[in-house]
This record gives C-alpha cells, structure tokens and sequence, in this order.
C-alpha cells in the first residue's frame, strides 16, 4: 500500500474537483491525469477493476478522498505534509456533491 500525492494544496484540490466534474471511466489517460493529484496505490488498483466498463469511478475517488479527509482530521501526526485551509474546504465540497 503506498500513497505518493494526496490533494493537499488548492491548485491540487482544483484540479481533482475539475476532473470530477463530468463522468470518469478507467483508462490510462484518466489514471494519468488523477496521479497528479492523488496518487494511491489502493485506490488505483480498485480503478483497474472498472477497466473495459461503462462505470462512471467519480463515487469510488470521493469515497477515498473522505477516507483521507476523515484521516486527516482524527490523525493529523499520521501526515508528514500540510493542507491547505483552502484545499481542505474544497474537499469536502468534493465530496459532498453527489
């Protein structure tokens, strides 16, 4: 399990929200753009299962960026990098829209 970017910086967090504003479906160029951004290893290999389908990922991405939010809060020391106040607030508009 590995984490290598997590969308802590506004432009980051714009960037991810940008990205799930229209449907997502796996392929490369989506995995590629999204690694800029959050880089998970779970989170990917949990992408790949959708490969070859019409499923639209953007539910599966919210649901790891409120574990990471979740995390953050409850423990901080967990997280050797800073948010940014202004990322952390678009973060949670990220997942709150359905």
């Amino acid at each position: 399990m590995g984490t290598w970017t997590i969308p802590n910086t506004i432009n980051k967090a714009k960037k991810l929200k940008s990205l799930l504003s229209k449907p997502l479906y796996a392929n490369d160029n989506i995995i590629n753009e999204l690694s800029e951004v959050y880089g998970d290893d779970d989170l990917f290999d949990e992408i790949g299962e959708y490969r070859c389908t019409d499923t639209d990922i953007r539910i599966l991405i919210k649901i790891y960026i409120k574990n990471l939010i979740d995390l953050f809060i409850k423990e901080p020391e967990c997280f050797n990098i800073k948010f940014e106040k202004g990322a952390l607030k678009i973060l949670n508009q990220i997942v709150a829209i359905n």
